[in-house]
């Protein structure tokens, strides 16, 4: 019992010579449960935050501790924006939380920029001024009132590279319009050019979250020590905050290729290795992993579907996953092209469509194996492409040498026929033109 009092009395000394009290702790403690029901009663799970009355800064700040968020403060007074950044920058948190004088009236937001609002009153400002800059579906918390913007119909996702999965890439979106000014900027802000891969693998959207597959190495030619450096990452569409971002190890011209010498050297169908929807990211973590479903709003990996082993292009409909999937990993050629090789010299590469309930991860049905399209004539040429495509019930797919068409029920051969003549052009730098092609 002795040593208790002593070590308590020893940790009381401490905190009293740190020069913080008992009741400050207590205060801050009873902050950091107000920002947790405000944040909690919203729903808003990443983004732009505005505490407008900010005070003396200590509830802006608990209300960005879990790193989700940026957090503004905004006070009319100048004393108080002074305490405010104080506190702020004691707790070294400056940069994700700022603090910030207004009018009292207007915001100082652009349109649709703020995911979550909270105030003790609003003063000066209008509920229509609150509505402007929340973005669609943004929550403000009033006085304890929760108030949610409407998602407008209006507003379409591109959840695939060519917007769905039916391979039509126009937007349904009827409130997009010409650009007038830039909105938000994130890194990285210089890529890498054509003649190497590209920075960005793919980029896909959905319910107001944008998704990329981004390199993050340097942006000079590539080394063979120089793989590349990959993240998965998550931004809000509407300010860009950084929702989350997850590295991808297996990722590259050195998983997809044996050299990094030619313009262009990555395959064609990269792109289409993610897909978004509603609430769920779609996407290879590796370049010869399964398809791993993600928590859009968290980045977490809710589960891997293991009958989407080695999947090259993914679709999502009809409440099923169509991948087209390699027999097994796909090495890359030894030579360094196959510029001079005829094609009844290659060995077709082969792959099978498969529908996966993306709930369960059961397999729903499998084709028998087709022989893929060769994009490339270089070492990337193994990474082959069946422009798998889905549209009224049907699956369809571009092989070597037919167009085919499955049930998406059940999986069934509804009908092939051969393709239409075209001549084999092999152009500069690698590229298999005629199987360069689209449904």
């Amino acid at each position: 019992m002795n040593d208790r009092i002593f070590i308590f009395a020893l940790c009381l000394a401490l905190w009293m010579a740190s020069g913080v009290t008992l009741a400050d702790e207590a205060e801050e403690t009873s902050f950091d449960v107000v920002a947790s029901k405000i944040l909690e009663e919203s729903g808003v799970q990443g983004g732009l935050i505005v505490h407008l009355g900010c005070g003396d800064g200590r509830l802006t700040t608990a209300l960005g501790a879990d790193g989700r968020f940026v957090v503004h403060g905004l006070a009319v007074n100048a004393t108080e924006v002074a305490e405010a950044r104080s506190h702020v920058r004691s707790l070294g948190v400056y940069g994700k939380v700022s603090i910030d004088t207004f009018d009292g009236t207007r915001l100082p937001y652009a349109d649709n920029m703020v995911n979550l609002l909270t105030a003790g009153t609003l003063g000066g400002v209008s509920r229509e001024e609150v509505m402007r800059v929340l973005v669609p579906g943004g929550v403000a918390i009033i006085g304890g009132e929760r108030i949610v913007k409407p998602w407008p119909e209006a507003i379409d996702d591109w959840t695939h590279f060519l917007h769905g999965p039916d391979g039509n890439a126009v937007s349904r979106d009827r409130l997009v319009g010409k650009p007038r000014s830039l909105r938000w900027l994130d890194d990285p802000k210089f890529a890498r050019h054509h003649d190497e891969v590209l920075t960005t693998s793919a980029v896909v959207a959905s319910g107001g979250r944008i998704f990329s597959i981004v390199d993050y190495a340097p942006r000079s030619t590539f080394h063979e020590r120089i793989g590349g450096k990959y993240f998965l990452i998550a931004r809000d569409a509407f300010n860009g905050v950084q929702l989350w971002k997850r590295p991808i190890a297996d990722w590259g011209w050195k998983s997809w290729g044996a050299r990094q010498n030619v313009r262009f050297s990555q395959p064609i169908q990269l792109p289409k290795r993610m897909v978004a929807h509603g609430d769920r990211l779609y996407v290879t973590l590796g370049w010869n992993a399964p398809v791993s479903v993600i928590d859009a709003a968290s980045g977490d990996v809710i589960q891997t579907l293991e009958h989407s082993k080695y999947a090259d292009e993914i679709l999502f409909c009809e409440e099923k996953l169509i991948v087209s999937s390699y027999e097994q990993a796909v090495r890359p050629l030894e030579r360094q092209s196959l510029m001079q090789t005829s094609r009844e010299e290659v060995e077709p590469i082969k792959k099978r469509i498969r529908a996966i309930d993306p709930e369960t991860g059961k397999l729903l049905w499998q084709t028998e194996p087709l022989a893929a399209m060769m994009g490339r004539f270089d070492a990337v040429a193994p990474q082959a492409h069946l422009e798998l495509t889905v549209k009224a019930g049907r699956v369809f797919a571009i092989t070597e040498h037919e167009i085919v068409c499955f049930s998406m029920t059940d999986g069934r051969l509804l009908w092939k026929r051969p393709r239409p003549e075209f001549p084999i052009h092999k152009m500069m730098l690698g590229v298999s033109m005629h199987n360069n092609c689209t449904v």
